[in-house]
């Protein structure tokens, strides 16, 4: 059977949104360079043997339905010619309203926030430069961790784990003090149950990789624990 070890500690990084002068888009930056096909072009070249026309059928889907993507593009698109003091930011604790009671849907609401140099943000707060060479560790408990690692997986942006994400009483639908533990929430999205179409479970080694990540996340997850006031 195929495996996925993890040796060490998992974490993941993110950079700036577009790459120094003379230098070559990578990773997110890819999503905006500004002809759709040099997107293309640019994601094949990093791996051999990719199917061109679905890489193109997978990024076309990104952009109309990713609100990351989207919500970083008119970020950018409202920049200065000067954007050496100007920073993007992704709210850590930023809920969408009206959330199912069990999971959540695609967000209603834009977390991505321009900032200016000296605004206050959050310690867990994503604060994206626009350009420079260095990247910035995402928190396990911010709730973009898993949309931003595993596009294809949560390809409308939907958030994943919070601390601050609360219990809802089964009984009365009333929210309540207490909050939902990562292990918990991990857990339900993980069930596979009659007459329920389960994306997660439908992914393969993707699958693997991403629910093994969890786990290995657990611990520093726990870490952190957060009441409601009262």
């Amino acid at each position: 059977m195929p495996t996925f070890k993890v040796q060490g500690q998992v974490y993941h990084v993110i950079g700036s949104l577009l790459p120094e002068p003379d230098s070559e888009h990578k990773f997110l930056q890819i999503y905006f360079i500004d002809n759709y096909e040099s997107q293309v072009t640019a994601r094949c070249n990093m791996t051999e043997n990719l199917n061109r026309d679905l890489v193109r059928s997978l990024q076309d889907s990104l952009h109309a339905h990713n609100h990351y993507i989207q919500s970083f593009k008119a970020a950018l698109e409202t920049l200065p010619q000067n954007h050496a003091d100007y920073r993007i930011i992704i709210h850590s604790d930023k809920l969408p309203p009206k959330e199912h009671e069990r999971r959540y849907n695609a967000p209603m609401t834009n977390e991505v926030a321009l900032l200016m140099v000296g605004q206050e943000f959050g310690p867990r707060d994503i604060v994206l430069h626009c350009r420079n060479n260095l990247t910035q560790r995402i928190s396990e408990i911010h709730q973009a961790y898993d949309p931003l690692q595993y596009p294809l997986i949560f390809c409308r942006g939907e958030v994943g784990y919070s601390v601050s994400l609360p219990q809802v009483n089964p009984s009365t639908r009333e929210i309540m003090q207490k909050t939902v533990s990562c292990i918990n929430f991990y857990a339900y999205r993980m069930m596979a149950r009659a007459g329920e179409f389960n994306s997660l479970l439908r992914y393969g080694m993707l699958t693997n990789q991403f629910w093994v990540d969890m786990y290995a996340g657990l611990k520093n997850r726990y870490r952190v624990q957060v009441k409601f006031p009262g």
